[in-house]
């Protein structure tokens, strides 16, 4: 079976579900620890309800921005990326990198901002989310397809290939 873009996007869909459930039981075993009755303040001192609410609004807060990158996800698996010289957010591109000592290797990137750094497996093969604002997602945006750059801190040399549709 080959790579496709709705197989690599489905599969980037499906890890950030995963991630959601487990942040929505984080969210509720906080909110259960700042309203438990054994949580209340034994002396005045006595933070841990406070904390704990803090807690849960911050994951309040990840599991909106996780939500609304979920929606935006699903939105971009039915839809078709725009064909352009260069590669763009919601593309997933092929990367031939060689090292200074001349070694060569191809990656898989997906440019999607939020996703930066999910690993994705598909098929046997490793999909890297990058961000379109990352130092090496800014440098692949900026070239066109089939040209060669170099990483923006490192030595290596980059040619971006082949889009997946």
């Amino acid at each position: 079976m080959s790579l496709n873009r709705q197989s690599i996007v489905h599969a980037f869909i499906d890890t950030l579900v995963v991630e959601l459930e487990t942040l929505q039981a984080s969210y509720d075993n906080a909110v259960m620890g700042a309203t438990h009755e054994e949580s209340k303040p034994e002396d005045p001192k006595d933070m841990r309800s406070t904390e704990a609410s803090y807690l849960a609004r911050g994951l309040a807060e990840r599991i909106a921005e996780k939500s609304a990158l979920l929606k935006r996800l699903r939105h971009a698996a039915q839809t078709a990326p725009a064909l352009s010289a260069s590669p763009q957010s919601g593309d997933i591109i092929r990367l031939r990198q060689e090292s200074e000592a001349g070694d060569v290797s191809e990656k898989i990137y997906f440019l999607y901002d939020g996703l930066g750094g999910t690993k994705v497996n598909v098929n046997g093969q490793t999909i890297v989310a990058i961000s379109a604002t990352a130092p090496l997602g800014r440098a692949i945006c900026r070239h066109a397809y089939d040209e060669e750059f170099q990483h923006p801190t490192r030595s290596d040399t980059y040619l971006s290939a082949q889009i997946f549709l």
